[in-house]
C-alpha cells in the first residue's frame, strides 16, 4: 500500500511537471524518396513548420519538373549539393512559375517576422537548370503579399543555369541571397507591394531592410539584366561583394532601379551597390531611375551610370495622393523621409572605377515630366549636387560632389547635400575590397552635409557577412 501511494505521488508529480513545463520538440528532417517533383512535393506536404526537407542526388536531365511546388510553411529545403542534386525545368507556357514558390501563411509570417527568430525559410545545395532562360521562369520565388514583413529568408550555395531570374522576390521580404553560382541567369528582381511599401516597410540606407545579394559569382555569354533591379516601392536592394565575368550583349545592364511609371509601377526606395568586381562587358553599369542610390568602391568594365526621370510622381501617384511629397507643376519636388518620393534623390556615386582605374561618374540621361511625350521638366527635377553627387577624386573642399579620406581630413566647411566617405582604407586602390569573399571588407561612414557647415553621419554599410549566414541553434518546433 505504501508503495502504491508512492507511485501515484510520483505520477502526479510527472503530470504536474509536464503541465507546467511542456516537452519541447525540435524540427524534424524529412528525406524525400527521390528528387522527382512528386516525391519532393510529398515530403514538403508532410513537413511541419521549421522542418528540413532533404532532396537526394539526381543527375543532369534525370529529374525534369513539369511544374513547381508552392510552399506555405517556413521550412528548409536542402539538396545534396550543387552539381549533385540537379533539378531541370520542364516548364511550358508563359505564366510565372518557379521550382519553389514560398507564399508564407499567417503562421509562417509570425515565425519569420523578427531577425532574432529561430525559424528560417532556406533553400541550399541544389542546381536549378533552366530552359533557355524562358521568361517568367524562376529558380526560387519568395512571394509575401501581406504584413508582417518576413525577415528570415536565406537562399545560398545553389547553382542556377539559364534561369530567367534565379530568385525573384515580391512584397514584404527581407533576407539574403549569397554564395550562389549563376550561369547566364539574372539575379533577383525585388518588387515591393506598390505605394503601400513606402508606408508599411520604409527602407533606410545601411539598415538591413530589404534584399541582400552578396558573395555570388555570375558568368555570362549573352544578354541579360545581370544582377537585378528594384521596383514597386521595395524597401531596399543591396548588391555587394559579387564577381561577374563573361560577355553580356544587347543593351545589358549590371544593376538597375526602376522609377515612377504610368502603370502603377512605383520606383524602389533604396539601392546600394558596393565592393563588386565586374569584368563582364555590358552596355552600362546602372540606370538610376528612382529612389536613393549609393554606389561605393566598385570596379566595373564599363563607365556608364545614367540618371533618369521618366515621369513625374504625379502621373501615377495622384491615385494615392496621401503621403506623397508635393510635386506641383512649376515646382521642384523636395524629397524627405516623411513623405513618398520616387525620383532619384540623396544619391551618391563614390569612388567607383573602371578596371583601368579611372573614376566613374553619373550623368543625366533624361529629365522628363512625361516620357511618352518627351516633355522636359521645367524647372528640372534632377540636378547634380542637389539630387545626386559625384566623386571628387582630388581637391575635395566640401562645396560640390563627395570626397573620400580620413575623418581628420574632412573639410570643416560644407554645402548642404554633399557627402564625405570617412575611412582609413585607400580611396584609390580597391585591392582586396572587391569581389566575392573580399579579404578586406569595406569599412567607413558616409557623412552628409545636412546644413551649411554641418556634417552628420548618414550611412554605414550593413553588417557583413549578413547575420542570417551565422549558424542557428536547433529549431524548437512552433505549432
Amino acid at each position: 500500500m505504501k508503495n502504491r501511494i508512492r507511485i501515484i505521488t510520483v505520477l502526479s508529480l510527472l503530470v504536474t511537471i509536464i503541465f507546467l513545463f511542456p516537452l519541447i520538440t525540435y524540427a524534424a528532417i524529412i528525406n524525400a524518396v527521390s528528387a522527382s517533383r512528386a516525391d519532393v512535393a510529398t515530403a514538403v506536404a508532410f513537413a511541419e513548420y521549421g522542418d528540413t526537407v532533404r532532396i537526394p542526388a539526381c543527375g543532369a536531365g534525370d529529374c525534369v519538373w513539369a511544374s513547381g511546388i508552392e510552399i506555405t510553411k517556413d521550412i528548409e529545403i536542402v539538396g545534396a549539393g550543387i552539381d549533385t542534386t540537379i533539378l531541370t525545368a520542364g516548364f511550358t507556357g508563359t505564366s510565372w512559375e518557379a521550382f519553389f514558390k514560398f507564399v508564407p501563411d499567417a503562421t509562417s509570417r509570425s515565425n519569420l517576422d523578427e531577425l532574432s527568430d529561430t525559424h528560417t525559410f532556406r533553400v541550399s545545395g541544389i542546381t536549378f537548370a533552366g530552359n533557355s532562360r524562358m521568361s517568367n521562369k524562376y529558380g526560387v520565388w519568395i512571394y509575401n503579399k501581406y504584413l508582417p514583413v518576413i525577415k528570415r529568408v536565406n537562399i545560398h550555395n545553389n547553382k542556377f543555369t539559364s534561369i530567367h531570374r534565379a530568385c525573384d522576390v515580391y512584397g514584404y521580404v527581407h533576407g539574403v541571397f549569397h554564395s550562389n553560382t549563376l550561369v547566364d541567369s539574372n539575379g533577383s528582381y525585388p518588387q515591393g507591394p506598390g505605394h503601400e511599401g513606402f508606408t508599411n516597410n520604409r527602407g533606410t540606407v545601411g539598415s538591413g531592410t530589404g534584399w541582400y545579394l552578396e558573395d555570388n559569382t555570375f558568368s555570362w555569354t549573352g544578354p541579360g539584366l545581370c544582377c537585378g533591379a528594384g521596383n514597386k516601392g521595395f524597401a531596399g536592394y543591396v548588391f555587394r561583394y559579387n564577381t561577374v565575368t563573361g560577355t553580356m550583349t544587347e543593351g545589358s545592364t549590371y544593376v538597375e532601379t526602376h522609377g515612377n511609371q504610368t502603370n502603377y509601377n512605383y520606383g524602389p526606395q533604396v539601392t546600394e551597390a558596393y565592393g563588386n568586381y565586374i569584368t563582364a562587358t555590358a552596355a552600362r553599369v546602372h540606370n538610376a531611375r528612382g529612389g536613393k542610390n549609393i554606389f561605393l568602391n566598385n570596379l566595373f568594365n564599363n563607365s556608364v551610370i545614367s540618371i533618369w526621370e521618366e515621369y513625374s510622381d504625379k502621373w501615377t501617384s495622384d491615385t494615392y495622393p496621401t503621403g506623397r511629397c508635393p510635386d506641383n507643376e512649376g515646382q521642384v519636388q523636395t524629397c524627405t523621409d516623411a513623405c513618398i518620393c520616387q525620383k532619384v534623390h540623396d544619391s551618391y556615386f563614390l569612388n567607383n572605377r573602371t578596371l583601368g582605374g579611372e573614376v566613374i561618374t553619373a550623368t543625366l540621361l533624361m529629365d522628363w515630366d512625361y516620357r511618352s511625350n518627351e516633355i522636359p521638366n521645367n524647372p528640372p527635377e534632377l540636378v547634380e549636387d542637389r539630387e545626386f553627387f559625384n566623386f571628387v577624386a582630388s581637391g575635395f573642399d566640401g562645396t560640390t560632389g563627395c570626397g573620400c579620406g580620413t575623418l581628420a581630413n574632412r573639410p570643416a566647411t560644407c554645402t548642404t547635400g554633399v557627402g564625405y566617405w570617412a575611412t582609413d582604407q585607400s580611396c584609390s586602390d580597391l585591392t582586396g575590397m572587391v569581389g566575392a569573399n573580399p579579404a578586406t571588407p569595406i569599412s567607413g561612414t558616409l557623412y552628409k552635409c545636412t546644413a551649411p557647415n554641418t556634417w552628420t553621419a548618414w550611412y554605414t554599410p550593413y553588417t557583413y557577412p549578413h547575420p542570417l549566414r551565422k549558424p542557428s541553434p536547433p529549431n524548437p518546433r512552433k505549432r
